[in-house]
């Protein structure tokens, strides 16, 4: 066995000095780590309050509605990755390091009356910030499904008993009722759609038809989920983002679905349907014809200027999608050099 005293002073010199380097470049990982982290987090919440103006500028009467709609769901998404990555960074050092390292480094230097790093604390706050985000997302996102599955289980039960079922893929149900009406709700497994049998005697065959096709595409898309999962993290998480991102939900799963039924059975029938139908109070997580984006809706149908051509409709999507998801990501980048080129300035 080899004692300290029987190392060469020379070697010792090469050991003290190797070991130092070696901690040092463990520090500048870890400082780099958090810096980095820093800059995601501060990007994901500068997007978080900032990117529903440029999002809102995505004008659906000349693009697609589902494109939009994919740009407002990508930039909800690239924030909780940004987020997510930025607070694992904090958490993360040399790979070896999570969160309950962490916390155990934290009680040990509280337990020595010394005060945690500011990187520790910062990664134990916003890891505890994450998981309490993550049970609220998850407790809304459980309660708003049952209390719809209830609402659906509780409509079908009281349509059995007084509506005609026409034997169709998803289930159509036709309340007699003079008032025009329609509207549908999520079930498994293909939802059912609820029709009064004043649709079909107020409006023409082709127009009740398109009415019918628009609340189909609602269920094939499954907007009804879309749109609770949004509302749910709106309500978990107040960001401007996720809070807009619901808006603009509800209004593009209606512009889509109406072209699907333009599509189907043109757009003067499914303009004429969205005008004749009635507003009635619905069930729970109920998407309908008649609802507050009619105005919208039909000046978007009524709309006589030329659309885009498809190639260049679908490039434009697809660079807008693009630029959502990674704008957080941009937007740390941005943040990062405008603090490296600050510490630069002042250290010369």
């Amino acid at each position: 066995m080899t004692h300290p005293g029987d190392i060469p002073v020379e070697s010792r010199g090469t050991i003290t000095r190797s070991s130092y380097a070696v901690v040092s470049t463990v520090d500048e990982k870890a400082g780099a780590d958090m810096f980095l982290a820093f800059a995601l987090l501060a990007g994901a919440v500068l997007t978080g309050w900032c990117a529903p103006p440029l999002l809102r500028r995505l004008n659906p009467a000349y693009r697609d509605p589902r494109a939009v709609l994919a740009a407002w769901l990508l930039a909800v998404l690239g924030v909780v990755l940004t987020a997510t990555l930025g607070v694992v960074l904090l958490l993360t050092r040399g790979h070896g390091m999570f969160l309950i390292a962490t916390a155990e480094e934290c009680w040990s230097a509280l337990s020595r009356g010394r005060l945690p790093s500011a990187g520790q604390l910062t990664g134990l706050a916003g890891a505890a910030l994450a998981v309490v985000a993550a049970i609220r997302f998850g407790l809304i996102v459980l309660r708003d499904l049952r209390d719809r599955t209830d609402t659906s289980e509780q409509c079908l039960s009281a349509l059995r008993d007084t509506a005609q079922c026409d034997g169709g893929s998803p289930m159509t149900f036709w309340v007699d009722d003079d008032e025009p009406m329609a509207f549908s709700l999520a079930r498994r497994p293909t939802g059912i759609v609820v029709a009064t049998t004043g649709l079909a005697r107020t409006l023409s065959a082709r127009q009740a038809a398109a009415a019918l096709e628009h609340e189909y595409a609602h269920l094939r898309g499954r907007h009804h989920l879309l749109v609770l999962i949004l509302d749910s993290l709106a309500r978990a998480l107040p960001v401007p983002l996720f809070r807009h991102a619901h808006v603009a939900a509800r209004e593009l799963v209606e512009l889509a679905a109406d072209d699907a039924a333009a599509r189907a059975h043109g757009e003067e029938a499914i303009r004429s349907a969205i005008a004749a139908l009635a507003r009635h109070d619905l069930p729970y997580g109920a998407l309908t014809l008649a609802d507050d984006s009619v105005g919208l809706r039909l000046a978007r149908l009524e709309n006589t200027r030329p659309r885009v051509r498809p190639p260049i409709r679908a490039l434009s999507s697809g660079l807008a999608a693009l630029t959502a998801v990674i704008l957080p990501v941009v937007a740390g980048a941005g943040i990062l050099a405008v603090a490296v080129t600050t510490c630069q300035f002042a250290i010369a």
